[in-house]
């Protein structure tokens, strides 16, 4: 159903008060800006699947806003990472109390990339098509074709959830996925934005000059995206980037990035200056040394042994860099918990 008037919203808002669960899913137009554009809102309480138009605007939004909010309703989604994107900009808040589907089967076999369409086949023998994955939704009217497809992709979840619930409890392993869930909702990754940018470039800084360099040079290229409303790597790319924290020679900076403006290598060149002014050049970051570098490769391999044992994805015990941080003393969350039980307490026996 597409809603068109606050009155069916009203309605279909009342309804979820008593069905407890919500399927949640977006449709978005997210190429030439820094932020989503929201085209449409899909939410289904089980019995009812509905289709907001974010285009429109002719609906109360506060509604909305008001159920994702609302702590008493389960709010489901599959690979919800931009879904939550999208809500923080729109509205700025987190979605309260949520599971998100493709987190939730990690624990029973399925990988990390499991598309909702495979989930669905394998759980509940249902074939969902995805032919109208890269449309533009920005365009209107909607055909029939686009409606179903946004409807399909909310209509099974509160489905999907019960049966992954339960295959969670029958094996014990429920809370093995609250650490995940934990990461997803953090506001770090969606309220600042600028100041956590540099952890999204490929880089492993050996001095902590580079260190430096990467934070705020990734730091000015968020803001400068945030002006112009781009995408941050319009501005100049990860390789780029890369590049600036190597060289630190104006001529050979310039050259790298020929796109950029006067402007913006006048600001650069000062970021750099200040931090080599207040920096030892050639003070070594922690990194691991030949014995941990031997206990990482070992503990990664326990590590595979142990998650093929289980049948579950590695990354739902340990990242690799939650595996360095382990060796290197920084925290010890994988000797607590389920993860002590299927890992750490053989951890420790390698831990010498």
């Amino acid at each position: 159903m597409l809603i068109i008037n606050n009155c069916q919203l009203k309605q279909f808002y009342h309804e979820c008060q008593k069905n407890k669960c919500l399927g949640i899913d977006t449709e978005f137009h997210w190429i030439e800006t820094y932020k989503p554009i929201p085209c449409l809102i899909q939410m289904s309480n089980g019995s009812r699947t509905v289709i907001i138009d974010c285009l429109e605007n002719k609906v109360d939004f506060s509604l909305i806003k008001k159920l994702l909010l609302d702590k008493k309703i389960l709010k489901i989604f599959h690979s919800g990472r931009q879904d939550l994107e999208v809500f923080s900009n729109l509205f700025n808040i987190i979605p309260k109390n949520i599971f998100d589907t493709q987190i939730g089967v990690l624990p029973l076999g399925f990988k990390l990339s499991s598309s909702y369409a495979k989930i669905c086949k394998d759980l509940l023998a249902i074939k969902i098509v995805k032919e109208n994955q890269r449309l533009d939704w920005r365009k209107r009217p909607l055909s029939k074709a686009q409606i179903v497809y946004a409807s399909n992709d909310v209509k099974y979840l509160i489905h999907l959830y019960k049966k992954i619930i339960s295959k969670l409890m029958k094996y014990n392993r429920k809370d093995w996925i609250d650490q995940m869930h934990a990461k997803l909702i953090s506001k770090k990754h969606y309220f600042n934005k600028t100041k956590e940018a540099w952890k999204r470039v490929k880089i492993n800084p050996k001095y902590s000059l580079e260190k430096k360099i990467l934070k705020k040079i990734s730091e000015f290229r968020e803001k400068q995206a945030i002006i112009k409303n781009v995408p941050a790597k319009k501005i100049f790319n990860d390789s780029q980037i890369i590049k600036i924290i190597k060289l630190h020679d104006k001529c050979q900076i310039k050259q790298s990035i020929k796109s950029i403006n006067k402007k913006q290598y006048s600001e650069l060149l000062k970021i750099i200056k200040k931090e080599i002014n207040s920096t030892e050049k050639n003070v070594k970051l922690r990194i691991m040394n030949e014995n941990e570098n031997e206990k990482f490769l070992i503990a990664k391999k326990l590590l595979k042994q142990k998650s093929e044992n289980l049948n579950i994805e590695p990354s739902l015990i340990a990242t690799n860099k939650e595996l360095k941080e382990l060796i290197l003393k920084k925290k010890k969350k994988l000797l607590t918990g389920w993860k002590y039980k299927v890992f750490g307490k053989y951890y420790e026996k390698i831990d010498l």
